[in-house]
């Protein structure tokens, strides 16, 4: 026979427990998922969460470590890369207007003895027991091959080396042509290891602020060079004109003086097409030799 007791608290019946609530007696047996308290379903839901926090912040963990070991690899397979010796100046193949030039160089660790030579000369000392080189050099004119000796504490030898050039000197211009009649050929000697530009300027006698110019492409650098060129002043033909010369290397620039011809375009009629070197061969030779004894 069955026994119900309702008293506003818990009761038992068959080994199961039962909570009274006013009238109606609700199982909350744990087997029995329609009589679980509501709080059990809230404290279910909030151990979802939880497990979902702890798992994510397991996988950005796991993210942050395998980003951190591959940077640290990549690191160390640059720093395994990096020369032992960097010349940070002067630079491979640039061109410098001055022999005074800092020579800065940077070494990965610290060596017995730092070295340096140019072109063929035996090595000079730079510093001993350093890892760093900066002050000024003196250099010479034109092409100059550095090498840097670090001698390390082993005894064993780490090489480096570039090439640059200097110059320090204005182009020189020896003479021009024509010196007193002209019929439109053109040609200036000079002086210059690093050619850049050689530009014809002339205008008529009477109207000065009428400059026209003309580019000579074909012109050499090196020393006692003569250079030719066919220019049309048919205009100016019983005319007088001024012109000069303009040269410019990587820095400077040197203008020959200025001169005044009469313009004759009915007489020889001069070089037609491109300049002419006499550092040429050839035809070209040939001619430069003919026109070398007019200036």
């Amino acid at each position: 026979m069955e026994t119900k007791i309702a008293m506003n608290n818990y009761i038992l019946k068959k080994q199961k427990v039962y909570k009274a609530q006013g009238s109606n007696i609700v199982n909350i047996h744990p087997g029995d998922p329609k009589g679980l308290p509501d709080d059990y379903f809230l404290k279910y839901f909030y151990l979802m969460i939880f497990s979902l926090v702890v798992l994510s912040i397991l996988i950005l963990a796991t993210n942050i470590i395998y980003a951190a070991e591959s940077n640290l690899q990549a690191n160390v397979i640059v720093l395994g890369e990096f020369p032992f010796i960097t010349i940070n100046n002067p630079i491979d193949n640039a061109w410098y207007n001055s022999k005074s030039i800092i020579l800065n160089v940077s070494l990965l660790e610290k060596v017995k003895y730092l070295y340096y030579k140019i072109n063929t000369k035996s090595f000079s000392k730079l510093c001993s027991n350093c890892d760093a080189y900066a002050k000024k050099k003196g250099f010479l004119k034109g092409e100059n091959n550095l090498t840097i000796r670090a001698l390390k504490y082993d005894n064993t030898n780490e090489y480096s080396s570039i090439t640059f050039y200097i110059d320090s000197i204005k182009p020189k211009i020896s003479s021009t042509y024509p010196s007193k009649i002209g019929n439109g050929l053109f040609g200036v000697k000079y002086r210059e290891a690093n050619l850049r530009k050689v530009t014809l300027f002339y205008w008529p006698s009477t109207n000065p602020s009428n400059i026209k110019s003309k580019e000579f492409t074909n012109c050499n650098s090196g020393t006692n060079i003569r250079c030719y060129d066919n220019v049309d002043i048919s205009e100016y033909n019983g005319k007088y004109i001024y012109y000069k010369f303009e040269l410019k290397d990587d820095f400077f620039s040197t203008n020959s003086s200025t001169r005044k011809i009469l313009v004759n375009t009915t007489g020889m009629s001069g070089i037609s097409g491109m300049a002419v070197s006499d550092s040429n061969t050839g035809i070209l030779s040939s001619i430069a030799g003919f026109f070398s004894s007019l200036f």
